[in-house]
């Protein structure tokens, strides 16, 4: 497989990579918080111009969870370093509306992208 890069010759990459590797992702997926509800957003492809929000129109929309505590997802993420990947972790409340009666949830991924 050829990969051009726009610039050929002349691309630099943010970041230099010590074992001279890049990854290719698949197609990307947002999840959004609105009031109560999580969303995930999907099928919208590869568009750099999002920055905050839903994605753009035509995506594909599913309901995630309608009991969430308004405000409380969280994503953070680590970044790599020579000795072990990148983590990402998320957190969220879920809410009982009638009782009060919530629940906290969390979990961190790694991200295995160490030479």
């Amino acid at each position: 497989m050829t990969v051009t890069f726009d610039g050929g010759a002349t691309h630099r990459f943010a970041e230099k990579s010590p074992e001279k590797r890049f990854y290719v992702v698949d197609d990307p997926v947002t999840f959004c918080q609105s009031g109560q509800w999580l969303y995930r957003f999907s099928s919208y492809g590869i568009n750099s111009s999002i920055t905050a929000g839903p994605p753009v129109p035509g995506s594909d929309q599913e309901v995630l969870t309608a009991t969430l505590q308004p405000g409380s997802l969280t994503f953070e993420v680590t970044p790599p370093t020579l000795q072990r990947g990148a983590v990402v972790s998320f957190s969220f409340v879920l809410e009982d509306t009638a009782s009060g009666e919530t629940t906290a949830v969390s979990q961190e991924v790694q991200i295995r992208n160490v030479p």
